[in-house]
């Protein structure tokens, strides 16, 4: 191989270089024995061709490459530390990695992901460091950290305003030691063994926030039933013809009233109803 001098554009060391709006041309000729680039804000798309001149990296940092997806550094099989935040990544492709990687961190951080697959870390097993900050995550699904055996430490620096539905058992049997969050939501659902950052206001009780699928799932029935007898009385009412007027004015307002009120709290029921824990 060609032992390629550093770049005007780039700042070398003996072991890193550094790349601040790198072009293509720059990626494929990069100095031997490098172990750890880092190139931000790239004037040209950084293509797979790129990637393939990286095998030899163990750390890999790409912040702000309007990056879509994240598959072309499969091939990076010694890579130990992947940034990825700051770009456009909307998803985290299951089958990208091979299970034998050695990826230990991996920062998504500051992208677009919106929901997460339960099977997305499904390969990702060695991973001891996970940051998801700043997405606009909708949901943490089931079980999702058991998946990576050596997961100790997640971020999740999110808005509650756009994090939903959280599955009760998502930190369930896994070895995640710590959360690193400001939202008391995601420690109330975590195990008393794990660390949470967030503080919990004096005055809310997790008991109120984690309510029950049951019950929510019988309110929602009975107020349906309650609210089908209520249309069969009214109609029922109209279609006899022994009504009476006293009778109509005292009846006909009191299914009517009751009809607002069953209707209001079932509306209320299923905007809450969720298998997830919904805030």
């Amino acid at each position: 191989m060609k032992d390629y001098s550093c770049s005007k554009l780039c700042t070398c060391s003996s072991l890193a270089i550094f790349c601040p709006n790198a072009e293509t041309e720059v990626l494929l000729n990069l100095p031997n024995g490098l172990l750890s680039i880092f190139v931000t804000n790239s004037t040209t798309p950084l293509l797979p061709v790129s990637v393939e001149h990286w095998k030899h990296f163990v750390v890999v940092k790409l912040p702000g490459n309007k990056l879509e997806g994240m598959c072309m550094f499969s091939m990076l099989r010694q890579i130990l530390i992947l940034d990825l935040s700051h770009n456009l990544l909307k998803k985290i492709q299951a089958n990208c990695f091979p299970a034998s990687n050695k990826l230990h961190v991996l920062y998504v951080n500051s992208n677009l992901l919106s929901h997460l697959e339960p099977d997305c870390f499904k390969y990702l097993i060695q991973m001891m460091f996970l940051n998801l900050s700043d997405n606009p995550l909708v949901n943490i699904p089931e079980r999702s950290s058991t998946l990576c055996s050596n997961l100790k430490h997640i971020a999740i620096q999110t808005s509650i305003t756009t994090l939903k539905n959280i599955a009760i058992d998502a930190f369930d049997e896994s070895n995640v030691k710590i959360v690193l969050t400001q939202s008391y939501h995601i420690c109330c659902i975590a195990p008393n063994s794990l660390v949470c950052t967030a503080l919990k206001p004096w005055y809310i009780s997790c008991s109120d926030i984690l309510s029950s699928l049951r019950i929510k799932l019988f309110f929602v029935t009975v107020s349906v039933v309650v609210l089908l007898l209520n249309i069969v009385s009214i109609v029922l009412h109209n279609l006899s013809l022994r009504s009476s007027k006293p009778y109509d004015l005292i009846i006909i307002p009191l299914i009517f009233v009751m009809f607002c009120m069953d209707y209001t709290w079932e509306l209320f029921g299923l905007l809450t109803l969720d298998t997830k824990v919904d805030f």
